[in-house]
């Protein structure tokens, strides 16, 4: 027997099936940006892939197994870790793999460049960390740096958009420039200024001729000249390459060539010449005891370790500013970044989530102590750590909270420190070369970056 259709029941029905296949759809597209499963997907590979710059290889794998131990899921995935100790090569070397498709799952960025390969990364899922905590939990630069905005559908109103923040890269660690200095010529009092040097400098020629006061002049020879010259424009409240102009520029581009002029009591440029032919530089002049300062990252201490400086006599100071609450500190250092073309986003997804957690944080600065901590509340137990165990010197002896720290934009960081150095290797021609550089930098950051004015001959 045929039963009567009840037309308003099946209307109903299909109204409410075509609003459940709707609000599901929904659901996942918004899980797909926001929500991070709880059960790892299976992989489509077996490989993992991560690229590091200016760090050990043999250290990560450490940090690597303390996030095997925690994901039981990877155990048997196979992590192939590649680190690179030149920056300019791993950023060309990069490059190419992305156009060859064999760029690796998980790899790095500079904080002092607003890289085109930023295009190339995926951003980290919000479910990981919020935006405004992690501008709490983490130095006030890195939220500067790393916090991102985009704009989603607002799912009550399809018509209007909301913008909603993220954090698209993880920060491990950050480096400051420092003086090291022998305390056999120099006293702490002798580094607090940039005047306080000066005079010293001026002293130390007097009592001992033979020692040259302060590694400064040349590019060549002198370990992140780029960074030096770097952090005195910053000085000036200078913190990109288009700013680097005018008056500013010239005086403090002067003040660091100054230091090399023969004429002058350091007379660095007096050693050029055979530190050249003997394949040498400012390390091995400091640690012989023929230089009394040395401007460098924490990361220094061990070359200067290999070079055999006597323990007692090492000591280190915060690079000076001229006047406290004057000016900004360089910081520099390299970020996490997911490749946006993974086939394993979720391994991918959770491992930075590892890194960016206090046990992750904690498993790489246990790997590279040379690193000051990125997470604020790591800084009281970190900062009485020592950097290298041969040296009584502690990251802390580097930290002045007087300071304001910050990034340079460099444009293209590879092409800028490489001609930096050039640049300070010519004396004569060195405040017209920079200002040619400038606008060579510039316009190719339009072409490379931009896609701007692509027929533009720069020179």
């Amino acid at each position: 027997m045929n039963l009567p259709i009840n037309k308003n029941k099946i209307i109903f029905a299909v109204i409410w099936v075509l609003a459940l296949i709707a609000l599901i759809y929904l659901v996942s597209l918004m899980n797909g940006a926001t929500k991070k499963s709880k059960v790892p997907q299976k992989t489509t590979s077996s490989n993992f892939s991560i690229w590091i710059v200016e760090d050990e290889k043999e250290k990560f794998t450490e940090i690597l197994k303390k996030f095997k131990d925690k994901n039981k899921a990877y155990t048997n995935i196979n992590f192939v870790v590649e680190n690179f100790s030149d920056y300019e090569e791993y950023f060309y070397t990069l490059q190419s793999a992305i156009i060859a498709g064999k760029e690796p799952d998980v790899f790095m960025l500079n904080n002092n460049e607003k890289s085109g390969l930023e295009e190339q990364v995926s951003g980290l899922d919000p479910a990981i960390v919020n935006a405004q905590n992690f501008r709490k939990e983490f130095k006030t630069f890195f939220g500067e740096d790393l916090i991102r905005t985009t704009s989603i559908k607002n799912p009550d109103d399809p018509e209007k958009e909301e913008i909603v923040e993220f954090l698209a890269w993880i920060p491990l660690g950050y480096e400051t420039l420092w003086i090291f200095y022998n305390r056999r010529y120099i006293e702490s009092k002798d580094v607090a200024s940039w005047a306080s040097i000066s005079d010293a400098t001026k002293q130390l020629k007097e009592t001992n001729s033979d020692i040259i006061p302060l590694a400064l002049w040349n590019g060549s020879t002198v370990p992140y000249s780029y960074d030096i010259l770097t952090q005195f424009f910053m000085l000036d409240d200078i913190v990109s390459f288009e700013k680097a102009e005018g008056n500013k520029m010239k005086q403090w581009l002067t003040t660091y060539l100054l230091y090399g002029d023969v004429e002058w009591n350091n007379a660095y440029n007096t050693r050029f010449a055979d530190l050249i032919s003997s394949w040498k530089n400012a390390i091995d002049l400091f640690s012989k005891e023929e230089v009394a300062m040395l401007i460098g990252y924490p990361r220094m201490l061990n070359d200067i370790d290999k070079k055999w400086f006597k323990k007692t006599f090492l000591m280190a100071s915060p690079f000076p500013h001229y006047f406290i609450g004057n000016g900004k500190s360089l910081v520099n250092y390299n970020y996490f970044v997911i490749n946006k073309n993974t086939k394993n986003y979720n391994l991918a997804n959770d491992f930075l989530a590892y890194l960016i957690s206090e046990e992750g944080q904690n498993a790489y600065l246990d790997a590279y102590p040379y690193y000051l901590p990125a997470m604020v509340k790591l800084e009281e137990k970190r900062l009485e750590k020592k950097v290298n165990t041969n040296f009584n010197i502690a990251l802390k002896d580097f930290m002045d909270k007087e300071f304001i720290f910050s990034s340079f934009d460099k444009g293209l960081k590879a092409m800028y420190d490489k001609e930096i150095t050039n640049i300070l290797d010519d004396e004569t021609n060195a405040t017209n070369s920079f200002e040619r550089l400038k606008n060579v930098l510039l316009c190719k950051y339009n072409k490379m970056v931009k896609f701007e004015k692509l027929s533009t001959v720069c020179k």
